[in-house]
């Protein structure tokens, strides 16, 4: 059944886009991360005119997107164009992340991100700082109970204290030393305290608000929410807390970066609150973001997220890193990704010199091959 979704949406986005831009015929340019042209041979030269791409150092991947490299267990979360470290699955499923979401790609491509360049292109840093849990979380070491709210672990001194905040035991988290220890140690809640920052309270209305700053910020959608939250970490309304009534300043909140939803008859990925067009399955397809992930938004959520027609994310496609290995679903074929060149590599004795083994090398579906221009034979390594 999931493959017939993933068809059905691939076979529908097909059939769009072609109406959609200029974009979505265009090659990519040969060019490499610096802007240089880089054919190695005349001939490859002669495939680098007057074709397009998109490659900036750090935006292989769309903000919040998952990604690891292939054959290495460390996942990442992109945020702000750095790559920050997932340092457990307990840390991962805070977030509300799907592992289904999670992108794979080479080590050249992921390697790549920790020198981080923003969208204009500016060098911002190297990688950022590991992801802590979410504002929110209650978690649980050495028979103590925390909840995470300003990046703070909370001691929770009491069952009372937990309880009468509307707290639930089965959304205790057991966690080690090294991850509570993410978060310096914070103020204690007492059976005297607030909604913590980073609560979600559900009213009697069925709305939902986050706490922030001790105000509330309401949640305008489910789509929204599922974005950031879980449903049964939610807790209701009581008479025993203060209640929070000021509407904050930051407004309501906005959806995650990095979702991937469809309407209007396109599909777009979030960023900054903000969705943007994606032109093209190969587009699509070779930011490595998966059909099965793509949410049907409702008119509401089209009319209330701003969109993005300026980004440049979704209208060229992605350029590998020098050195990453592809083939296509269809082919064994494999290819040495060379400035934007694919390289056809026909002996084994080639590919052994550059690579230790067959399960580097990167699937990709075959309209995104050949999307490439083929160049020359890779020849022999010179080491």
């Amino acid at each position: 059944m999931q493959f017939k979704k993933e068809l059905l949406l691939s076979s529908l986005f097909i059939g769009i886009f072609f109406t959609l831009t200029p974009y979505s015929n265009a090659k990519i340019e040969c060019k490499n991360i610096y802007g240089n042209l880089a054919g190695e041979t005349p001939a490859d030269d002669e495939l680098c005119q007057g074709i397009i791409y998109n490659e900036i150092p750090g935006r292989a991947f769309p903000n919040g997107s998952i990604i690891k490299k292939k054959n290495y267990p460390q996942v990442y979360y992109i945020e702000n164009f750095q790559k920050r470290a997932i340092e457990s699955p307990a840390l991962f499923e805070s977030r509300n992340f799907d592992w289904n979401a999670l992108i794979i790609s080479s080590e050249w491509d992921v390697d790549l991100m920790q020198l981080s360049y923003d969208s204009t292109n500016t060098f911002i840093g190297e990688d950022g700082a590991p992801l802590t849990f979410r504002d929110g979380s209650l978690l649980s070491n050495r028979g103590g109970v925390y909840i995470i709210s300003d990046g703070l672990r909370r001691p929770i001194v009491s069952p009372a204290a937990f309880l009468r905040l509307g707290f639930k035991w089965n959304n205790v988290k057991a966690v080690s030393d090294a991850e509570l220890n993410l978060h310096p140690l914070g103020e204690a809640v007492t059976t005297t305290s607030n909604y913590p920052d980073g609560v979600v309270i559900k009213t009697g209305g069925g709305k939902m608000y986050l706490v922030d700053d001790d105000k509330r910020r309401y949640i305008p959608s489910p789509l929204v929410f599922d974005s950031l939250f879980k449903w049964n970490e939610t807790v209701d309304l009581s008479l025993a807390v203060a209640p929070v009534y000021n509407p904050s300043e930051k407004g309501d909140v906005i959806i995650r970066d990095g979702v991937l939803i469809s309407g209007e008859g396109k599909v777009w990925v979030t960023e900054s609150g903000k969705k943007i067009p994606i032109y093209s399955p190969e587009i699509f397809e070779s930011l490595g973001l998966s059909w099965g992930q793509v949410k049907p938004a409702s008119t509401f959520d089209m009319n209330n997220i701003p969109t993005n027609n300026s980004s440049d994310l979704g209208k060229n496609i992605r350029v590998f890193a020098d050195g990453t290995a592809l083939k296509s679903d269809s082919s064994s074929q494999i290819y040495y990704s060379k400035a934007g060149i694919l390289r056809p590599i026909n002996t084994p004795e080639r590919f052994y010199s550059r690579y230790q083994n067959f399960n580097q090398v990167i699937t990709v579906p075959k309209r995104l091959i050949d999307k490439y221009p083929i160049g020359s034979e890779l020849p022999p390594s010179p080491y």
